[in-house]
C-alpha cells in the first residue's frame, strides 16, 4: 500500500499547476494594466500638448470657426481621457482579482506542500522507530547468543 505522503503528490501537483495557472492569470491582468494606464498617460499628455497649441494659435489670432473646431477636438480628447480612466479602473479590479486568486491558490498549494511534509516526516519517524526496533532485536539475539 502506497503512503499517505505519495497518494497526495498528485494533489500537490495539481495545486501547483493551479497555482502556476493563477500567476500567469495575474501577470496577464498585470499587462493589461500597464498598457491601459500608459494609453491614459499618451492621452493625457497629447491632451495638454493640444491645448498649449490651442492656446497659442489662439494668442496668434485664428479665426472663431477655426477656433471652435480646436476646442470641439479638445473636448472628444477629454471624453477619450475620461473613457480611458473607466477602462484603466477596470484593469485595476481585474488585477487585484487575479492577484487574490493567485494568493488564495499560493496559500492552498503551501498547506498540502505542509501536509505532505507533515506526513512524509511522519513516516519516515515510523520507518525509522520500525528499524531500531528491528536492530534492538536483533541486538538482543545475538546477545542472548552469546549467554
Amino acid at each position: 500500500m502506497k503512503k499517505k505522503s505519495e497518494r497526495l503528490a498528485p494533489v500537490l501537483k495539481l495545486e501547483t499547476m493551479k497555482e502556476k495557472n493563477a500567476v500567469i492569470n495575474y501577470a496577464d491582468a498585470r499587462s493589461r494594466l500597464d498598457l491601459e494606464q500608459n494609453k491614459l498617460q499618451q492621452l493625457i499628455d497629447y491632451s495638454q500638448e493640444y491645448q498649449l497649441m490651442v492656446e497659442r494659435k489662439g494668442r496668434e489670432g485664428i479665426s472663431a470657426t477655426q477656433l471652435h473646431s480646436l476646442h470641439q477636438f479638445l473636448h472628444k480628447l477629454n471624453g477619450a481621457i475620461a473613457q480611458q480612466q473607466e477602462q484603466l479602473l477596470l484593469a485595476q479590479d481585474e488585477a487585484e482579482q487575479k492577484e487574490q486568486s493567485w494568493l488564495l491558490q499560493r496559500g492552498a498549494t503551501k498547506n498540502m506542500e505542509k501536509l505532505v511534509a507533515r506526513h512524509a516526516k511522519s513516516e519516515r519517524q515510523d520507518s525509522d522507530k520500525k528499524e531500531q526496533k528491528a536492530l534492538d532485536e536483533q541486538s538482543l539475539q545475538t546477545w542472548h547468543g552469546y549467554l
